[in-house]
This record gives structure tokens, C-alpha cells and sequence, in this order.
């Protein structure tokens, strides 16, 4: 199965709101891939939650951040990430932290909004996807 690190951009879009970000969270429920995450991610996901801009949805969809994490810690395995001696993502290097996971976790893929990791394209034999080329991947 295609193991994949969904980034926190697209992990909150897709629980939040519609559009083709739902459309890849509905498809770990079909069992179309693997969802992958690190510590630091979790981390960052639940930092991210919190943040005021989105009570207001989370209220909408009747879910605290706790209760995203968790309901995503359901589907999603915790991977270990590698350590890396030198910096991947130049222009900023917090990115690093979700090509470590990939690499930890054996994906095949991270999907992302964050155009410092689109910029890429891809690191060793992971793929760095928007939503739109990871959906056109799973309907192959």
C-alpha cells in the first residue's frame, strides 16, 4: 500500500473544510493509502488546531483539536524520523522535519501546500505532491 505523509496544510483543510483536500482524507478511509506521521508533526498539527482562526470551524464540525488529533492518530501509523546532518529544505528549514518523516517512514509521497516543499519536486524516491497530482494518482 502507498505509504504517505499528509501535510498539516492539508490534513486541517481536509477535516475542516471540502474541496480536494477532503477528497484525499475520504480516500484513506477507502483504504486507497497509508497515512504516515511523525511526533514532531503531531505536534505541529495540534499546535496548529489551536490556533484561534480555527475555533470557529471546529465548532462548525462539532470537533476540538484533541479530538482531530486523535480521530487522525486512528488511521495515520507514527513513524520514527530520520535525523539529517544538513539542511533539505533551504528556504525553511522547519520543513525539514515532514521530509524526515518520509524518509523514517518509507513513503512513497508527501502532499503538501507548502511551496517550499512543492519546490522540490521530490527527495530521493519520494514524490512532493499538491492535492491535484496526488488525487490524479489515485485514480490511476
Amino acid at each position: 500500500m502507498t505509504r504517505v505523509v499528509l501535510d498539516t496544510n492539508i490534513i486541517i483543510s481536509g477535516r475542516l473544510w471540502g474541496g480536494a483536500p477532503r477528497q484525499i482524507m475520504q480516500a484513506i478511509g477507502d483504504q486507497k493509502f497509508k497515512p504516515i506521521i511523525s511526533e514532531a508533526l503531531l505536534e505541529e498539527l495540534t499546535e496548529v488546531l489551536g490556533r484561534p482562526k480555527f475555533a470557529e470551524r471546529q465548532q462548525k464540525i462539532e470537533r476540538t483539536p484533541a479530538q482531530i488529533v486523535e480521530e487522525y492518530l486512528q488511521i495515520a501509523e507514527v513513524v520514527e524520523p530520520v535525523t539529517f546532518s544538513q539542511t533539505i529544505v533551504e528556504a525553511d528549514p522547519d520543513d525539514d522535519a515532514v521530509i524526515a518523516c518520509a524518509v523514517g517512514g518509507q513513503a512513497d509521497a508527501v502532499v503538501t501546500g507548502n511551496i517550499h516543499l512543492l519546490n522540490l519536486g521530490s527527495y530521493e524516491t519520494i514524490h512532493i505532491w499538491d492535492v491535484h497530482q496526488f488525487l490524479a494518482f489515485l485514480s490511476d
